[in-house]
């Protein structure tokens, strides 16, 4: 249970992370909420097993290296292990990696904004 509860947090934590990058970048909020859910979409959609065998295996991607890239990049390749009870570093450290890229890149952004503000 506890796994679950780390799991469900580190996931949280870093989709925050990709939508406080991508709402500094952009002007408008609305802009910046469609653009989250996109990305974030990308980034759980490889991890689901209806998703997976019908767009992978119909491709060339199937069973291949590439194929494995887009299946573990995804969020829930790794929240599956850790809900399940498996805690693995390197899934912890995904979603860590993820936060501090994302809210790394953020800072730049906003202090690029402010250094170009008119």
């Amino acid at each position: 249970v506890l796994a679950a509860y780390l799991a469900a947090w580190l996931m949280a934590g870093a989709m925050l992370a990709v939508g406080s990058f991508l709402s500094a970048a952009t002007r408008s909020q609305v802009v910046a909420f469609i653009a989250t859910v996109l990305v974030l979409l990308l980034l759980i959609l490889p991890g689901f097993s209806s998703f997976s065998p019908a767009v992978l295996n119909t491709s060339l991607l199937a069973d291949s290296f590439l194929g494995e890239l887009v299946r573990s990049v995804g969020f829930l390749a790794h929240y599956d292990r850790l809900s399940e009870g498996i805690v693995n570093v390197a899934d912890g450290l995904y979603f860590i990696g993820t936060m501090a890229v994302f809210l790394y890149a953020t800072g730049l952004m906003l202090e690029w904004k402010k250094s170009h503000a008119t």
